[in-house]
């Protein structure tokens, strides 16, 4: 039982000289953590806070109860919009502008009027 108690204040001390390996590296690396936090923040910022706005795919969203107070209809939306009548028109007409715009770009046409 003793050998039990000395192994489990070994692992715990470990754990605490872990803990404060990680703060002393901070503290002594603090510039390089500087520097990093900008490239962080523009993930953060740019690429993480806008998936939160997938959420709005699943909702009757409404712009003065906000993303929470929003009811929460999950597939309808996408229901509605397979059985819309003109979807498929709609779905051609966009890959045939994307495509049409990615032909412009990769013929290196400098076209003004189709940049945006």
């Amino acid at each position: 039982m003793e050998r039990v108690n000395m192994e489990m204040k070994r692992l715990t001390k470990r754990e605490v000289k872990k803990e404060r390996s990680l703060l002393t590296n901070i503290k002594k690396h603090w510039m390089l953590y500087i520097m990093i936090l900008p490239g962080v923040l523009f993930y953060i910022v740019l690429k993480y806070i806008p998936l939160l706005g997938t959420i709005i795919a699943f909702q009757d969203y409404q712009i003065f109860n906000g993303i929470l107070n929003s009811p929460w209809v999950g597939f309808d939306n996408f229901i509605h919009l397979f059985s819309y009548q003109d979807f498929y028109q709609v779905l051609r007409n966009t890959f045939l502008i994307a495509f049409l715009f990615a032909y412009l770009w990769i013929s290196g046409t400098n076209h003004s009027r189709f940049t945006f």
